[in-house]
């Protein structure tokens, strides 16, 4: 079955890897056990957690490897014990597929993206819904802030639907504010949609991915990080 998603696990001892629809094939997230030694390519299949009968965007481990948190197409969040492979949670909040899901440098929170037009920040112990941000266009993926109360997202329409009168606006990251979800700012530069944004780990650069081949790193200057945003 096609891959969706892949992921590490904070021990470094074990993979997750979600599969997608395949003909009569369910979707499966399967964890696999590695050897970190080089001579040998031994891998040890350890559970199989049943997902949504649709393809997961985004499987992801948290905290300590105890849970595995995972994105649909159907707009659910679902939460997996790794050890019982059971399902604990299933929540539906997004109108539209979830297209990202990345978890908060605190490991406290997560991110999703929705085709719905929203972001939601959300609690990752009890799955409640913190905070929504919403825009005008398709969301493809959004990405927390490790240094402010800032959020970034990336979408816009698909590529079949791009004309030369459509705006180059409607491809720029949009900054939010984490707490009062109004946008604080915009970069431009991509000629198509963004399907990928991340900050990096000391949050003074982020990086998108467009639909027209290029990925632009973006230093923040001394600006953005003085400006009042109250």
């Amino acid at each position: 079955c096609p891959v969706s998603s892949v992921s590490i696990s904070p021990d470094e001892k074990h993979v997750a890897f979600a599969t997608s629809m395949l003909m009569k094939q369910e979707p499966e997230i399967h964890i696999m056990k590695f050897s970190h030694d080089p001579s040998t390519l031994e891998v040890e299949k350890v559970q199989s957690l049943k997902g949504p009968k649709v393809t997961m965007s985004r499987a992801l481990w948290t905290g300590a490897g105890e849970h595995i948190i995972c994105g649909a197409e159907d707009g659910t969040v679902r939460k997996f014990d790794v050890k019982s492979g059971e399902e604990i949670a299933c929540v539906r909040e997004h109108a539209g597929a979830i297209n990202d899901l990345q978890i908060a440098p605190n490991k406290v929170h997560f991110i999703t993206a929705s085709a719905d037009k929203t972001a939601k920040l959300w609690d990752l112990e009890d799955m409640s819904i913190l905070k929504t941000f919403k825009t005008e266009r398709p969301v493809n993926s959004a990405a927390i802030s490790p240094l402010m109360d800032h959020i970034v997202l990336g979408g816009g329409q698909d590529a079949s639907q791009v004309t030369t009168t459509t705006t180059q606006e409607r491809f720029d990251s949009r900054f939010y504010h984490k707490i009062y979800e109004t946008e604080i700012g915009k970069v431009g530069g991509h000629f198509g949609p963004i399907n990928a944004v991340a900050f990096s780990p000391d949050g003074k650069q982020y990086t998108s991915g467009g639909e027209e081949s290029v990925v632009r790193m973006h230093n923040l200057d001394e600006e953005y990080f003085t400006r009042n945003y109250n």
